[in-house]
């Protein structure tokens, strides 16, 4: 773990990016990745990924989940977009900016799990959290980072963001549109 807080700050003093991760936010994956990949300029996919488009790499950030692109919430009774906002404010967070990743590992879509930052942001992942803007990410209903799962129970409080609004998880809206993609019915529900 000190050894990669020491990566964390060589890759902030060279790049300039102001990394602010701590040890609560560090998950035992990411305790044994590779060094921080060079600062790049990203292109937003969604609300928890981007592309470096230079090198056509995709990253997604771990140990969160943003709504879907095209997922809605509703705030009393005003349905808003949420995928699309998660969206715009990661592209606000990026624009402009030098992101500076730590891969964490792979995901199933080929994607690299990473925790990133901006000389604004020292981890977007948390800070999507804290706003209310995404959640925890879970694995078979667990968070996989306690203290994002922490920050996103104090926004929920805070009613931040989504937790001011009726949603559905972002894990359990794409398992329904996966489930009516193969039933065919393409009504909504």
């Amino acid at each position: 773990m000190n050894k990669i807080r020491s990566q964390l700050r060589q890759g902030a003093r060279a790049y300039g990016v102001a990394l602010i991760l701590t040890a609560g936010t560090m998950s035992a994956a990411t305790a044994q990745s590779a060094p921080p990949a060079p600062p790049m300029k990203v292109r937003v996919v969604d609300g928890d990924t981007f592309e470096d488009p230079s090198t056509r790499t995709v990253y997604r950030l771990a140990g969160v989940d943003a709504c879907e692109t095209d997922q809605r919430a509703a705030l009393d009774g005003q349905p808003w977009p949420c995928g699309a906002v998660a969206t715009a404010w990661l592209v606000q967070a990026t624009l402009g900016k030098a992101v500076t990743c730590i891969p964490a590992g792979a995901d199933a879509h080929r994607r690299i799990l990473a925790r990133c930052a901006t000389q604004d942001h020292g981890d977007l992942a948390a800070a999507m959290i804290r706003a209310g803007i995404a959640v925890a990410y879970r694995y078979r209903g667990r968070p996989t980072e306690q203290a994002y799962a922490d920050l996103e129970e104090q926004a929920r409080k805070d009613r931040k963001g989504l937790w001011q609004s009726e949603f559905e998880m972002p894990w359990e809206y794409r398992q329904r549109r996966q489930q009516r993609h193969f039933t065919g019915s393409d009504q909504p529900d």
